[in-house]
């Protein structure tokens, strides 16, 4: 569960892009505290299906979810893959 430093670990801009929000209506107006503590279905476009793939990799709140070294790692292999000086890229690893 987390702490109460947690809210300075996601800043609620991130939730935002170009003033969509990418948090489903009915859970916009509460507090960045209990939208970490929600499941990943808070977000839209995120199925039950998804929430299930999520759960397996044993993500259940958006807390989980924004810590998990699952997308951590696949945030920097999408990163690597389009620096075309690194050294991932250079030995295969890109789209």
């Amino acid at each position: 569960m987390p702490s109460e430093k947690t809210p300075s670990l996601i800043n609620k801009d991130i939730l935002v892009k170009n003033d969509k929000f990418f948090i489903r209506t009915e859970f916009r107006e509460l507090p960045l505290q209990e939208i970490l503590n929600k499941s990943p279905r808070v977000f839209l476009g995120v199925t039950s299906e998804a929430e299930n793939i999520l759960k397996s990799l044993e993500i259940e709140t958006v807390f989980d979810l924004a810590t998990s070294g699952a997308f951590n790692d696949a945030t920097k292999l999408l990163e690597v893959s389009t620096d075309f000086k690194s050294v991932l890229y250079q030995h295969g690893v890109h789209h």
